[in-house]
């Protein structure tokens, strides 16, 4: 392999990617193979490595859901003789939230990608350049109302 060129692969879980054809942008990995007088490494590549919120938002559901379903299913085990009506609040809650999630989910990932279509047909029409991620910006919106929800339960349950 010749310095200077990307003509190798990297790993990113168990799919293997070539940096030059699919970036890979998933907390930073992959960012040594971009050199600051590397021409491939294009605007949008570099702001898709610094700009990741889905990464923040995987992060936090996988930090803070364990504790949230450990703090519940404590409560469960306890109360399960005699629940009180704190309890049954609780346990609707749980089932609620979750519905309630999926639709604010599903209609901020339509209002994600709406955006996204009329950015792109925008710039199409007047020859702009853009520099974003929509990807990104449509997933980590479908995934906002469940890591808001997984934080606030974390905070309520931990008092």
């Amino acid at each position: 392999m010749k310095s200077g060129t990307r003509d190798h692969f990297v790993a990113v879980g168990s799919v293997w990617s070539r940096p030059s054809i699919m970036p890979c942008t998933f907390a930073g990995i992959g960012s040594h193979l971009k050199s600051a007088g590397d021409p491939i490494a294009l605007p949008f590549e570099r702001q898709m490595m610094s700009d990741n919120k889905t990464a923040t938002e995987i992060a936090s559901l996988m930090t803070l859901s364990p504790w949230v379903i450990g703090a519940r299913l404590g409560q469960m085990w306890m109360s399960s003789a005699h629940p009180t009506a704190g309890d049954r609040r609780e346990m609707d809650r749980m089932v609620t939230e979750k519905l309630q999630a999926v639709g604010e989910s599903f209609i901020a990932m339509n209002v994600a990608m709406a955006t996204a279509m009329t950015s792109a047909t925008l710039a199409l029409a007047t020859g702009s350049p853009r520099a974003v991620n929509d990807l990104d910006a449509i997933v980590s919106a479908g995934l906002m109302p469940f890591s808001s929800r997984v934080r606030a339960n974390r905070k309520r349950l931990s008092r």
